[in-house]
């Protein structure tokens, strides 16, 4: 076999020693380019995390504000619905009524004489509506909302458990008087003669200053139908009156809604806005008491003679002074 060529041995024997291995290359440093393009990458990742947690706390908040937005339009429908079963109409107090200016009872009260009342305050004509009945007229204002989604048409109003007696003969008071601030869009105005053999709801209808009529007069059977569609309102003043008799009785609204006629009761007396009695009272102005009494400027009963108040047909006068028509 040939031999191969190579370094030759040194002296002594010993192999040479191998090359050392050639120095590794120096690092690359990463030029501009590339610091910008890591730069990037960073920016992007950062970002996109940003932007994807945005869209989820956003996707979050859109369900729970449909969520909300579905309860509140389903307790809206179940308002709706409950609200069809219910009465026609909501019925809160107006503001068209005043109360008659002389109220009476049946007895003589020689102890009310110095009695006082806050002034403009409602314990007085709360006094008389426990104690007393209005003189010739009573009455009620009531505001009334349709709550139906179909139209309500309000048709009249009747009587229930009407009784009568003679008038009531023993004291007579008048209460303070109380200017009327007017409506801009006047009530519907209803009103009942209990002297009638079958008292029905009639049109109310007032009079000319100066012809000698009544202050307020009956004119023929009330026949209007008032329409009212869902949210709308309006203000019925119903009166009562009686030139003759003493009574009390109960009274309804006729409503029609829904293929139906419903009856809903008139307050006769309102506390603290809501409904705090349905018996009106009314008696017809005697021809003589046995006591009066007026109310001064101060709202305090002062003892007046009995033989100086007059029966005015509908209401009472003191002499001397000008005819006091029933509050409208």
């Amino acid at each position: 076999m040939p031999r191969q060529s190579g370094p030759e041995p040194a002296a002594g024997g010993a192999a040479p020693a191998d090359p050392p291995p050639p120095a590794a290359p120096p690092a690359q440093t990463p030029g501009r380019a590339g610091r910008i393009v890591a730069l990037a990458v960073t920016v992007v990742t950062v970002v996109g995390g940003v932007i994807g947690w945005f869209a989820f706390y956003d996707s979050h908040r859109t369900t729970e504000s449909g969520l909300r937005k579905d309860a509140a339009e389903w307790k809206d429908r179940q308002e709706d619905e409950e609200k069809e079963k219910g009465l026609p109409l909501l019925v809160s107090p107006g503001g068209a009524w005043y109360g008659a200016p002389w109220y009476a009872n049946g007895s003589a009260d020689r102890s009310a004489d110095g009695t006082a009342f806050p002034v403009n305050g409602g314990e007085i004509f709360e006094w008389f509506e426990t104690r007393t009945a209005a003189v010739g007229m009573t009455g009620t204002a009531v505001t009334v909302e349709s709550r139906h989604r179909t139209t309500v048409l309000v048709q009249g109003a009747e009587l229930r458990e009407l009784s009568c007696q003679a008038p009531l003969a023993g004291t007579a008071f008048r209460a303070p008087g109380i200017g009327d601030g007017g409506d801009e869009a006047p009530p519907t105005e209803i009103g009942f003669d209990l002297d009638a053999q079958k008292p029905i709801a009639r049109n109310v209808e007032s009079a000319q200053a100066g012809d000698g009529s009544p202050p307020q007069r009956l004119g023929g059977p009330f026949t209007r139908n008032v329409a009212l569609d869902k949210g709308d309102a309006r203000q019925f003043v119903v009166t009562f009156e009686s030139r003759t008799r003493s009574c009390t009785f109960r009274a309804d609204l006729l409503v029609s809604s829904q293929g139906r006629i419903v009856r809903i009761p008139l307050p006769a007396t309102w506390k603290a806005g809501a409904a705090d009695g349905y018996v009106f009272k009314v008696t017809a102005p005697a021809e003589r008491y046995q006591q009066a009494y007026v109310t001064d400027s101060a709202w305090t009963f002062r003892s007046v003679a009995a033989q100086d108040v007059a029966n005015d047909g509908l209401s009472l006068t003191l002499e001397g002074e000008s005819s006091a028509a029933p509050a409208r």
